[in-house]
């Protein structure tokens, strides 16, 4: 009898060692694959100072070419589309008859210039001074805070000296930004999706007045 319990025990013994072994072969074997990677996803956001909000969408509004290359204020190559972005609780409107937006939240925007009358070029796009204002240039931005249609209790903030990063692939856009406002606060943004577009270029084409009040109706309106 123990002779037969020496045998099991043997073969105990010889059953563990090899399986011991398959098992280190195995793990060294795992430890040579290559980690698989998983993909960031990254959330869309607009980071003010230290508050973060949510970015949810954004539109594309084409106000044309500039057909007057001597006006010191709005002159420009390309075309002139403004980009603007917007937080939870803001949605955009399709009737721009009545409202722009609907809803209570925050926004960044830029006024940019593109080569592109259908959407923005992909690529660097920075603030610029010099008039003409070149291609892939936005001469201002701003955010809002706590922004109504058609109220006036909003705060709003210059942005100073930035860059804008844009790539567009199958209508999807991907931009993002870091800059800081006029009081020095650090402004950050992202934002992945598609973007509403939506044309003025026939409006403002021949009618310089409504050119100038742009600027002035962007400040005070929205």
């Amino acid at each position: 009898m123990k002779t037969i319990c020496r045998c099991f025990g043997l073969l105990a013994v010889i059953s563990f060692l090899f399986f011991a072994c398959d098992k280190e072969e195995k793990k060294t074997e795992e430890e040579k694959k290559p980690e698989e990677k998983i993909p960031e996803v990254k959330e869309n956001f607009l980071k003010i100072g230290d508050s973060t909000y949510k970015l949810v969408g954004g539109m594309l509004e084409n106000y044309g070419v500039c057909e007057d290359m001597l006006d010191e204020e709005w002159a420009h190559d390309g075309y002139n589309i403004d980009l603007t972005l917007i937080s939870q609780g803001l949605q955009i409107s399709n009737n721009y008859e009545e409202e722009d937006f609907q809803g209570k939240g925050h926004m960044v925007y830029f006024e940019m210039f593109t080569s592109n009358p259908d959407c923005l070029d992909s690529g660097k796009y920075s603030f610029s001074t010099n008039i003409p204002f070149p291609v892939k240039s936005f001469d201002y931005a701003m955010y809002f805070l706590n922004y109504v249609e058609g109220e006036e209790d909003f705060d709003v903030f210059f942005l100073s000296e930035a860059e804008v990063n844009v790539k567009i692939k199958d209508d999807i856009y991907e931009i993002s930004f870091i800059t800081t406002d006029e009081n020095g606060v650090k402004v950050e943004g992202y934002y992945k999706g598609k973007l509403k577009y939506f044309d003025y270029s026939y409006e403002y084409s021949n009618d310089r007045a409504l050119k100038s009040n742009k600027k002035k109706n962007h400040i005070k309106i929205r």
